[in-house]
């Protein structure tokens, strides 16, 4: 056991907001990861340094065993380590600050490079990244030396930075083309990168050239291939899972107006052995699929080398043609060999077929003399049986030629509490700072208090969001994502929950993101319009009058100068 924690005073760090890195590893830009290291103290202290690490440690586990016999069963390696000191300069362990009693906040901050690797969380290989915090004074180090660690959560998104300074925006949409004798055939998938739970969107259009086109099957798949790598031991294992994408929904474009359809009209065509769809005509459609979620333990898309990660969408669409009419059995229609056809039947009733009795011969010539209105019981049955659609005997009795298709892309998987585009710029709803004016605790009783409420009410507010219309597919969110939410809100309001104190205060300026301007009143010229009107009414008045209007933010002066004309400026 630590002996520094037997004393009462403790070394913490302020809730700290997850490194959002923005785009992939090659572009050149960088994130700043800041936040406080509080040191509270029961009494008055020397100190002569307190140093912040920031460290990123890769893992990988090797069950069965690597080396030179196999007698290794993980291996650690060191990304990345940087160190600075909070109280200023490197001193000398000789110098020393006397630090009061009391509670004492020391700002720091780490440019992060954007080809820092992301926490990676699997069984086979981990990244993590922690904060470390050592505060020593003189005397015996085993008596006056305190620390604390913290995990810090580093993530990736899509959306670049180099978007703002590049004359073209990153089209995130992935487009397949196959052109057939049959049909043509394009899918659009909206967005290739998306979020583990969220919805995937694609677009689908099969336009027949030929008549009896079907759509049999449709299947999306998200491929995931792991790979695990020590170079310097010639290790390597690779994996691959396959998940599934749920069909939600479906909306049928019609001249560029979105008209619903009926979801189990294609809903059959995701199901193996399903009802197939007939295609007629052009058929546009917007698919809404769901895509696997962290329960089924889904990886996002990695960068680092040693524990890489790959995801591959894979399109499979299956379209069918008959191959032309057969004739059909014996037992069901007489056979078209030995019976006149539908386009030479007058010609053959004036004929007699070699093949046939005589009495069907002269029920030929009788059938052609009487009228039409009364034809024999059965030819009526038989001329029904020939006139039949051709199109109906096709589909129930011809053979049919499949035609697979397959599209195939690279995607991008992020972890699961990325629902939002961090592309884009925060607004103040982003950051979780409200405009209401915060109590500032005198204690730190009061401030645990206060970050309690703050995480109930975040709590509530991403349940609220979360309750949509029934019927209406909407994501799934996560434990994950809950908790990253509240991660952020306490992060984004702890300046504002603490005070700052004597030593190193953190000003307005510090705190990234700053506080939002206060709400704008809508009501104040017609107040200050009904107010000068009262005081034109006393023409004697030449003197300035003071009038005192209070507002949010505090009190503002107004002065006014009445005369006797009635015109008054302000």
């Amino acid at each position: 056991m630590h002996i520094g924690l037997l004393s009462q005073d403790r070394l913490h760090f302020d809730p700290l907001k997850p490194v959002i890195l923005r785009g992939p590893p090659t572009d050149d830009s960088s994130t700043v990861f800041m936040g406080n290291v509080v040191l509270s103290l029961s009494k008055a202290r020397k100190l002569s340094k307190i140093i912040v690490q920031f460290k990123s440690v890769a893992n990988t586990n090797w069950p069965e065993g690597i080396g030179s016999r196999a007698t290794r069963l993980y291996h650690k390696k060191t990304l990345n380590e940087e160190t600075i000191n909070v109280l200023g300069s490197v001193m000398d362990d000789k110098d020393t600050i006397l630090l009061p009693v009391g509670t004492h906040r020391f700002p720091f901050t780490f440019v992060v490079p954007n080809t820092m690797a992301e926490t990676i969380e699997d069984i086979y290989g981990q990244v993590t990244h922690t904060i470390d915090a050592h505060a020593s004074g003189p005397g015996l180090q085993l008596l006056n030396n305190l620390h604390t660690s913290k995990p810090v959560l580093v993530l990736r998104t899509y959306m670049s930075n180099s978007i703002l300074t590049n004359n073209s925006l990153q089209d995130p949409s992935r487009t397949f083309e196959k052109h057939l004798d049959i049909a043509d055939v394009q899918a659009v998938v909206e967005n290739a990168a998306f979020s583990s739970g969220e919805l995937l969107y694609m677009r689908l259009t099969i336009q027949p050239h030929q008549k009896n086109v079907r759509l049999e099957h449709i299947d999306v798949s998200i491929e995931e291939t792991r790979r695990y790598t020590v170079i310097q031991m010639d290790a390597l294992r690779t994996g691959t899972d396959n998940f599934g994408l749920d069909f939600l929904h479906a909306t049928r474009l019609l001249d560029g107006e979105s008209v619903a359809v009926d979801t189990d009209e294609l809903r059959s065509v995701f199901v193996k052995h399903g009802r197939p769809l007939e295609v007629n005509d052009t058929l546009v459609y917007r698919i809404t699929l769901a895509s696997p979620s962290c329960s089924r333990q889904i990886r996002h898309t990695t960068h680092y080398k040693d524990i890489l990660f790959r995801h591959r969408i894979n399109i499979k669409l299956t379209l069918s043609h008959s191959q032309g009419t057969v004739s059909a059995p014996v037992s069901r229609t007489p056979s078209s060999s030995n019976l006149p056809t539908l386009s030479n039947q007058h010609i053959a009733l004036h004929q007699p077929l070699p093949t046939l009795p005589i009495n069907h011969n002269h029920s030929l010539q009788i059938s052609h003399s009487t009228p039409i209105n009364t034809p024999p019981p059965n030819w009526h049955n038989m001329l029904s049986k020939l006139r039949k659609p051709r199109l109906e005997r096709e589909t129930e009795d011809a053979p049919r030629q499949n035609y697979p298709i397959i599209f195939e892309s690279l995607i991008g998987v992020f972890d699961c509490r990325l629902k939002e585009d961090y592309g884009q710029l925060p607004s103040y709803a982003d950051l979780g700072i409200s405009t209401n004016n915060i109590p500032l605790p005198s204690d730190s009783k009061s401030a645990n208090n206060n970050t309690d409420r703050l995480a109930k009410a975040s709590r509530h507010h991403k349940i609220k969001m979360d309750q949509t219309k029934p019927g209406v597919p909407a994501p799934h969110l996560c434990t994950c994502y809950f908790r990253f939410q509240e991660q952020l809100r306490l992060a984004s309001e702890a300046p504002v929950l603490h005070a700052p104190t004597i030593v190193n205060p953190i000003t307005e300026l510090d705190s990234t993101p700053s506080k939002p301007p206060p709400e704008y009143v809508e009501n104040v010229l017609d107040g200050l319009n009904a107010t000068a009107q009262i005081f034109t009414r006393h023409d004697s008045l030449c003197s300035p009058q003071v009038v005192n209007y209070e507002k949010m933010d505090g009190t503002m002066n107004i002065i006014w100068w009445i005369h006797k004309s009635s015109m008054w400026t302000s």
